[in-house]
């Protein structure tokens, strides 16, 4: 056997691996729907002036067992707004890293990959993560700067346990400040939640977002990625259209008609997506069914 053979081997080749980027956990107690598994208050009782962490231990180590009973090998942790704790130990997100070998372990498995990470309000929602790890918990630290960067220091980011939303001088934080904050300055990455259902990028928020144009017109964050050059991914783009109305649509065209130096390729296919609306439009009518707005 030579060289290259004990090389083509060992090669596996590409492979599938189970993820799920958006999972919560009892930290988001607002969202966390088992009462089982519901975070003691302190959540590190002392006994005998040392703080207890069995209970929060145990948690974690249940969360991981469920995680890794659906086979799954990468989780993407974005509760809302991460955690109000400012000692890392009270982070339920400390231990699930800390006992994650050892349900590896006990599940004769492989460690899952863990991204720390953040859902965040910014009229819609995104989902905030950073680079994964299996054991190291000085990780998270990254996440929750970055948090507190965005304008959600620790002691403001709940009010009781209800998260609140990412404003500045009583506006939401606009996308592309998020984007260079996580993405640029903290090695993140930023990605949409629930992509079609409410408060998300997809299905038009109701605010606006100020782009700084020449006309200083408020734009959907939608539109704000159609002119920013973001269609050079239309698999994206026309994913994000099929939830669209025509109202959307039509109103977007006119928009980027008008932008500065409009990309040929994405006008035509706006004006070809519009098209195809309106033929909706028409035939829902003729058989009563308006299911396009």
């Amino acid at each position: 056997m030579t060289g290259n053979d004990t090389v083509t081997d060992s090669y596996r080749g590409m492979r599938w691996f189970k993820c799920d980027l958006h999972v919560h956990t009892p930290e988001d107690s607002a969202h966390w729907l088992d009462d089982d598994m519901h975070l003691a208050s302190p959540r590190r009782p002392r006994t005998e002036g040392d703080p207890d962490e069995e209970d929060i231990q145990h948690k974690a180590r249940k969360y991981l067992e469920r995680c890794y009973g659906l086979g799954l090998e990468v989780i993407g942790v974005s509760d809302h707004n991460f955690s109000d704790c400012s000692e890392p130990r009270d982070r339920f997100l400390t231990h699930v890293i800390q006992q994650n070998n050892t349900v590896a372990e006990k599940m004769d498995t492989k460690p899952i990959w863990i991204f720390p990470g953040f859902e965040v309000d910014i009229g819609y929602h995104v989902v905030c993560l950073f680079p994964p790890t299996q054991r190291k918990v000085n990780r998270i630290d990254a996440t929750d700067a970055a948090l507190s960067a965005l304008g959600l220091p620790q002691g403001g980011r709940f009010d009781g346990a209800n998260p609140q939303p990412l404003r500045g001088e009583d506006a939401y934080v606009p996308l592309r400040q998020l984007l260079k904050i996580v993405q640029e300055e903290h090695g993140g990455i930023v990605i949409a939640a629930h992509a079609f259902s409410d408060k998300t990028l997809a299905m038009f928020a109701t605010h606006g977002v100020d782009l700084d144009t020449a006309d200083d017109r408020k734009i959907t964050p939608l539109q704000s990625a159609l002119i920013e050059g973001a269609t050079s991914n239309m698999r994206l783009f026309h994913l994000l259209l099929q939830k669209s109305s025509l109202k959307n649509v039509s109103e977007t065209l006119v928009l980027y008609a008008s932008s500065p130096q409009p990309d040929q390729s994405t006008l035509a296919r706006l004006q070809a997506w519009q098209a195809e609306l309106k033929q909706r439009v028409v035939f829902a009518q003729n058989f009563g069914n308006l299911a396009i707005r």
